[in-house]
Order: C-alpha cells, then structure tokens, then sequence
C-alpha cells in the first residue's frame, strides 16, 4: 500500500509539523527555572517507574513499599510502556543515562508517540473511505483535536496517548485484513502482537480488546444475513486472540507467578478475557458456517441461546472471571463511590453534577460537528449503495462505544478522539466537495488516459476557472471557521488540566527531601523504610518522586480512607492511631477549598447529607485538618511546623509541613 502522490507526502509532513508545534506549547511550562516539572500527578509515578528502570536496567518496580506504607503495594500499571521510554533513556546514555536526560525522554515520549499517531490514522481513513484525502483529512484532524493534543502534551507522561496509539494500530491492521484476506495469518500474528503491547502498557487494555471481539462477533453476524461466507473474521479473531491469550497466560503465570483473576492487574485475567473472547468469535463462526442453509432467525435463535447458556456457565462454573468481569465494568461505570471524587471519572456531560457540554466543546470544538455529521453520512452513503460492509461494522462499532465510554467517564476522552478524527475528516472532505473543490491534490482517483488526455484537461480546467472563484471564497470561509477555533483550543489546551506543582510544592518537596531524615531503600522498594509521610492522595507520586520519601496514599486509590479520615477528623485521639500504625513521622497540608474537603468527608464514610448543610462549616473547623494548617497545632503539641512555604493561600502559607512526635 503506497501513499500516493508527492502532494500527499507533503500534507503529511505539514501535518506532523503542526502537531509536534501544538504538543510542544507546554514546553515553557514544563521547563521552568532549568528544571521539569511535569503535567498531572500520575506522571510523576509513571517517572518513578522509569527513572529507576533506567538506572537499573531492565529492572522495573512491581511493587513499591513507598506507596500505601508501611505495607507497600503492588503496582496496577503494566510495566511495558514504562520499561520502553526506561530503554530508550539506557540506549541514548550508553548505559549509564544521567537524571536530566531521563527527565527529558520521558517529558518528550508522549509528543513522540502523538505525532506518530497520524500514520495510522491516515492509513484508517484511506482504507476506510477508500479514497487518499480522506487519509490525509483524518491525520489532519488527529493532529490539531484538542483531545489528543492534551495527552500528548510534552511534560504529560501517561500511557492516555500510548492506547489511543495502539487502538489506532488495532483499527489498522483489522481494515488491512478485509482489504488484503490474503496477509490473513500475517496480519493476525501481527494483531497479537500489538495486542500483547497493549496488555502489558496499561490496565484499560481489556476495553479496546472488547472493542476489536464485538467488530468481529458483530461482522459475522451481519455477514451471516448478508449469506456471506465469515471465515477470515473467524480465522483472524481465533489467531490474534488466541496467540495473544497463550503468549500472555505463560508470561503472567511463570514471570510474574500470577494465580489470580484479578481486573486491571498483572493477573490472569486479560488471558481468561481474551480466551472468551474467542469463544465467542468460534460460536459465531461455527454456527454461521452450519447453519449457512437456515432461515437468517434460526441462527440468531441459536446464537442467543448459546449465548445465554454460556453467560450462565461463567457465572455458575467461572465465578471468578466472571465477577472479574463484572468488577471492571463496575469501574468503567463509577459503581465506586470513591471514583466519584476524581473529577475525570466524571460523565463528559456531568462533571460538575449538573448537564453542560462545554467540555466536550472545549475538548472537540468544531471537528465534533463534522465528525456527527460525516459519521451519519458516511451510514447513510452505505445503506443507500446496500454495502453494509466490516469497515462501516468496525467504525460504527469504536465511534459508538468510545462515546459510551466517554458518557461514563470523562477519562476516555482520548479514546474517542480516534473515531472523531476519522469521522470528522470524512465530513470535511464531503463539505468541501459539496462547495466545490471536487477531488482535492492527493486524490487517488484515476486520471483520464488517451490520445487526448491533455486537451481535455484543458477545456476541463478553462470550464471549471469560469467559476471557481466562488467555490474557492466559500471553502475558505469553511475553512476558517473549522480551523481557526480548533487551532486555538488546541493550543489553549492545556489549561484543562492540572498542570505543573506550584514554587511552593516544589520548595516543600525540596525540603522535605534535603532537610528530613533520608529513607532507605528508595532505590530497592522491596525493602521497608523507616518512616512514612501522611498527606492528601493527589499529591502522594510527588512526594514520592521529588521528596524521595514514603507515602501513605497516592493517586492508585490506596490509602486513602486512612488518609481521609486523619485530616477530616475532629478527634486528635483517632489522628494518632492513623499515624502511629501508619508509622508516619511528617504530615503535609496545603490550602484547598472546601468542596475538597467534601470529598474528605465522601470518602471516609460520612453521611452525605451532612456535607450538604450548614454542618459542613462545623466539621471543617473542628477537624485536625484546619487545626493543623490554620492555626499551626496550637492545641495539639505532638505537631511542630517545621517548614511553611512562602505563599500566603486562604489566609494562610499554601504548603506546610509537620514533624509528628507522640508524647
């Protein structure tokens, strides 16, 4: 497969200019003062991983005793995605990299790997649309959409834009087999393959397995009303599943000495879901195939019939995977209360609790209305010609579940900025026909061929000069009013999220780390240190990171009732036991509003409609946490300030920190 046309190579490389310029706009943030510091929380754990894997490689950590201490914790992330940039960092630094430079591979990877997105966006919608423009529109659109430049920010170091990376590689490579049946057992080794990256580079990776199965089961069955033969769906769904299953499953039980079923972890779980998955791949195939010479409504009945006893079997025979199952769509769909806390596990349209779709604007703008538009297009240029085809199955299939994910969650915002992408560049080309362009530069129509080729190029071209002037007018306007807001919201974008620790945390993590007693094992967390430090949980992977110290609670969730309930609480009898079995020495705070403090009181169980009263002011005033940080411990001695940064924040300094010493 070429890309065709010197005009089209062209667009590509304008395109990957303006996306690696959108991504590198954090680039003042992120290098301040001749240091980096890093967008989000989560990066700062994910620089952990790498920076020690680096130092020590291939060692990565798997479990961590600087998280949830003093009892440690296992590491939910897999640790693929870290351990590559990790490499990468050994290989520029001959083996011995310096700090500085793992800071700088790791600030730069997630802008690496955004850019790199528009070759397999480009190659998705020329093979889905079958014509080059449509390619060369959907990276342009992957390249400016708000949504993927925020996770591809440099300085945003997540594994966010490496999964929408390999989602698109996934959409690829299934839309390369229906085109090219041919490379079927290539493609489905090379499907596997890209799907064991996946499972080893983030815990979501189950999702878009889901999302390749039911294109599949989906594509079977429609071919079965079609009575059109489905071998190839069966063939490639059994060989990319099951080689990823079989490949996965010796790895976690004899590396990783896995035993359990347990979701989002390094368990045998993604091996028991991919091997179901290809159950029901086989089920479909099979009964398509047997029943090729019934009526279209015996197969469905029999379809669902298997179906149902198969879903009884898994909750009566496979309890386990089944409540696996069960537990990761109670994630997905925020069945924890703690979840609604995290304000990207928010819906898109209640991220607040009441109804807006200003986040979904700000995070899509115009390509939003071309993607709903190209989207219902694109069906409907199906339907009519009667080609419901495994390319409108697997596009209707991703767009439509990625904006469920998204209505779930706000998180999965990055998922659904492929299927926007590719829709919204289906829409631009048809608008920009409909004005007049006809087929654009890096068209892969065919030319006229003949004798008189050139001359009837010419009438053609002096015929279409009489009156391009409007059509010409009118496509800029569109133009504009496409570009203009999308260029400027992707270029603002970074405003959306929490962006980089303020002077004053970072002085206090200085602190922290040159001023307290030094722990051990920072570098051999296998180990337990001597003493922990007691904070909020957002700010647990920068104490980690930067203040090189041990953490009660951190982003990963754990920890965080402890933590809750030591600074909520207005007993100071209930703050020392948290303390002393948590084995803490430092407690840090910092000014915060109150609606944070409401998430406080959430998560360490208090009733809800006290938080809602004119109680609230009550139990924030007498609670250890606003003793402690607005008045100093004044009446509670085992406190002693010991550091409070220069800040005034709530009438207060913004970031203190407490030694803890019991009587």
């Amino acid at each position: 497969m070429k890309i065709q046309g010197r005009w089209t190579i062209g667009a590509l490389i304008g395109i990957a200019i303006a996306a690696l310029a959108l991504r590198l706009s954090s680039l003042p943030t992120v290098f301040y003062q001749g240091s980096i510091r890093f967008l989000e929380p989560d990066a700062y754990y994910h620089m952990r991983r790498i920076t020690h894997a680096a130092e020590n490689f291939p060692d990565i950590i798997l479990s961590d005793s600087y998280i949830n201490y003093p009892f440690g914790f296992e590491i939910g992330w897999p640790p693929l995605f870290d351990q590559m940039i990790a490499a990468f960092s050994w290989m520029l630094g001959l083996g011995n990299p310096g700090i500085r430079l793992i800071e700088m591979v790791g600030a730069a990877s997630p802008v690496i790997i955004g850019v790199l997105m528009i070759i397999p966006a480009f190659f998705i919608g020329k093979l889905l649309f079958e014509r080059t423009e449509y390619g060369v529109a959907a990276a342009l659109f992957t390249a400016i959409l708000p949504a993927h430049v925020l996770v591809s920010l440099f300085g945003f170091v997540d594994h966010h834009v490496f999964e929408t990376f390999l989602l698109s590689l996934m959409v690829f490579v299934y839309l390369l087999m229906v085109s090219r049946p041919k490379w079927l057992y290539h493609l489905g080794a090379i499907q596997a393959f890209v799907l064991l990256v996946a499972l080893y580079s983030f815990p979501s990776a189950p999702i878009y397995f889901g999302i390749v199965g039911l294109a599949l089961f989906a594509g079977i069955i429609i071919r079965q009303w079609k009575g059109e033969a489905s071998r190839d769906l069966l063939l490639f769904g059994l060989l990319s599943f099951g080689i990823a299953a079989l490949i996965s499953a010796l790895i976690n039980l004899f590396v990783f000495g896995a035993t359990n079923l347990q979701a989002g972890s390094l368990s045998l779980f993604p091996s028991a879901y991919l091997i179901a998955g290809c159950i029901c791949i086989a089920i479909a195939g099979l009964l398509a195939k047997y029943l090729a010479d019934r009526p279209y409504s015996i197969y469905l009945g029999s379809l669902a019939g298997v179906g149902i006893a198969g879903l009884l079997s898994l909750f009566f025979a496979a309890r386990p995977l089944f409540d696996a199952i069960t537990s990761g769509l109670t994630y997905v769909t925020r069945g924890d209360p703690i979840l609604g806390t995290i304000v990207e596990a928010h819906s898109i349209f209640f991220p607040a609790g009441s109804f807006t779709i200003l986040p979904l604007w700000d995070l899509f703008s115009v390509p939003l209305i071309l993607a709903v538009a190209g989207f219902g297009l694109y069906i409907r240029h199906q339907w009519q010609k009667r080609e419901i085809d495994d390319g409108l199955i697997l596009f209707s299939v991703l767009f439509l579940v990625s904006f469920v994910l998204v209505c779930f969650q706000m998180r999965f915002l990055y998922v659904f900025a492929l299927p926007v992408a590719v829709a919204a560049g289906y829409g631009l080309i048809r608008v920009f026909m409909y004005l007049g362009s006809g087929v654009l530069p890096c068209s892969s129509e065919p030319e006229e061929k003949g004798a008189n080729r050139s001359e009837k190029k010419k009438r053609r071209l002096k015929e279409e000069r009489q009156d391009n002037t409007h059509a010409y007018l009118a496509l800029s306007v569109a133009a504009l009013i496409i570009f203009v807001p999308t260029l400027y919201s992707a270029a603002q974008i970074q405003t959306a999220i929490a962006g980089t620790p303020s002077d004053d945390w970072m002085e206090a993590m200085a602190f922290l780390r040159e001023e307290t007693l030094v722990t051990s094992y920072y570098d051999d967390p296998a180990f337990t240190p001597e003493y922990g430090v007691m904070s909020l949980w957002y700010w647990g992977n920068l104490i980690i990171y930067s203040g090189e110290r041990p953490v009660v609670s951190n982003n990963f969730q754990t920890g965080m009732v402890d933590s809750a309930t030591f600074f909520r609480t207005d007993d100071p009898a209930v703050a020392r036991e948290i303390l002393d079995r948590r084995g803490c020495r430092y407690v840090v705070t910092e000014s915060f509003r109150p609606g944070s403090f409401a998430n406080l009181l959430l998560i360490s169980g208090v009733d809800q409609d006290l938080i809602q009263s004119e109680a609230f002011w009550e139990i924030l005033e007498s609670s250890v946490y606003y003793q402690i940080h607005y008045f100093d411990a004044e009446t509670l001695p085992e406190y002693s300030l010991v550091y409070r940064s220069p800040s005034i924040l709530g009438g207060t300094n913004a970031v203190k920190i407490f030694e803890y010493r019991p009587a």
